[in-house]
């Protein structure tokens, strides 16, 4: 059973069946041994890795050759990368889940904020729309491209994209097709 809700078109994206295997990771804000960038990549190659173990799994080890395009992982990363950089994740910990369907592959994000919790910004995301710096200058501090480059990744390596605003949670959605695209 999941920990994050998922919507019905979010479940109906994912599998024919209700039957939705999901897994949850949460990163605690304590961790303060590790600087927040540590962190980050932390979870980037937990995550990232346990993706690939599950759908080892599923796909019978056919991950195991290379010869596939992990491109759409890049969504995930830089959501993560995100989380940290311009969301709350190194206040308030990060909380993901994975979540594996007969269609395909899901991931859903929350970093403690109030960003996705907006609906000018499910409007934007949902229909893939560049995030204006004039209306959210935070997501730009040092200089960064704030919502351009890291939501053009999110956006173009992903099939589905969603926000629950009452929770302020990212999800994010990939087809068997592309995560079996060959190199």
């Amino acid at each position: 059973m999941a920990v994050f809700e998922l919507s019905k078109k979010f479940q109906n994206f994912l599998s024919e069946t209700s039957e939705i295997f999901s897994h949850y990771f949460n990163t605690s804000p304590e961790n303060k041994q590790f600087s927040s960038l540590k962190l980050m990549g932390i979870n980037q190659y937990i995550i990232s890795n346990s993706i690939k173990d599950i759908l080892d799994f599923k796909f019978n080890f056919m991950f195991r050759n290379n010869s596939y395009n992990f491109y759409w992982s890049m969504a995930i990363s830089e959501s993560i990368k995100n989380s940290y950089d311009h969301g709350l994740a190194s206040e308030k910990g990060l909380s993901s889940e994975i979540y594996l369907g007969s269609k395909g592959l899901g991931f859903g994000i929350f970093d403690g904020g109030d960003f996705y919790k907006q609906p000018l910004i499910k409007e934007l995301v949902e229909s893939r729309k560049p995030i204006p710096k004039e209306l959210f200058p935070s997501i730009y501090k040092n200089n960064s491209s704030g919502g351009r480059h890291g939501m053009d990744k999110i956006y173009s390596h992903s099939d589905f994209l969603e926000i629950d605003i009452t929770k302020g949670i990212l999800f994010i959605g990939f087809t068997n097709e592309r995560i079996l695209s060959k190199k």
